[in-house]
């Protein structure tokens, strides 16, 4: 019974853990998503390095929007950085400029709050790097989700889930470990199996939304659907 007791509650944290993994891969794969579709205007195919943004955002705190630049010229590299922000109205657009000396990196940064929420639950940015021979011009976007949990910023929530999701799955696959019937006839996988593969891929879902890949998180999503939809059919063939 004690036994049975253990699993269970494994069980129980196992599918919380996940289940708040995917949250999070979905609030931000969502949010990238949208960025991409906005509407920003896209003026060169090669991709801006060291562009960062907040996973998540709540509505009461500001936030910044940053890209690191580094001169790897032999040169003084003279160099301009827009930032076209997402508003309820027409986007804002912010220029820096700045000289770089040999080997020097530069943060440039730009100030988000609740004034820039779009689609009513969204923060969008598009990041231009001006070419400067003989760089050419490079460019990315990010996408914010926003919440509506008061007292706390968007990077606590998104560590806070993401500490909480894996202390879940560690500990239920702990608690519940053990033998488990096949999952249906005729196949060699098993609960314990499936189970270690939804875990890996949850933790790649966090992984994906801390890297802004959106495409992966896509893939996370459908492959633990697929996952889910088994783990049901599975359960369903048992009564």
């Amino acid at each position: 019974m004690k036994t049975n007791r253990k699993k269970t509650l494994g069980s129980v944290l196992f599918w919380l853990g996940v289940i708040i993994a995917l949250a999070l891969t979905a609030l931000t794969t969502w949010a990238g998503i949208e960025a991409v579709v906005y509407g920003f205007q896209s003026y060169s195919k090669l991709t801006l390095k060291g562009v960062s943004c907040p996973p998540l955002m709540t509505r009461s705190e500001k936030a910044v929007i940053a890209a690191s630049i580094k001169n790897t010229l032999d040169r003084p590299l003279s160099i301009q950085v827009r930032a076209d922000i997402s508003t309820p109205g027409v986007a804002r657009s912010e220029k820096l400029n700045a000289v770089l000396e040999l080997g020097e990196t530069k943060k440039f940064e730009w100030i988000i709050s609740s004034s820039d929420i779009d689609l009513k639950r969204f923060i969008f940015a598009r990041v231009y790097r001006y070419g400067s021979y003989p760089l050419a011009q490079a460019e990315d976007t990010c996408g914010i989700f926003v919440v509506g949990i008061p007292f706390l910023t968007g990077r606590q929530i998104f560590w806070g889930g993401a500490l909480l999701s894996l202390a879940c799955i560690a500990s239920g696959l702990w608690l519940s470990r053990g033998p488990y019937r096949p999952m249906w006839q005729g196949c060699t996988a098993n609960f314990a199996s499936a189970r270690y593969f939804l875990a890996g891929i949850a933790v790649i879902g966090l992984l994906a939304s801390l890297m802004r890949l959106w495409l992966l998180g896509v893939l996370v999503l459908v492959v633990a659907i697929l996952l889910f939809s088994m783990f049901l059919l599975s359960r369903i063939d048992r009564q």
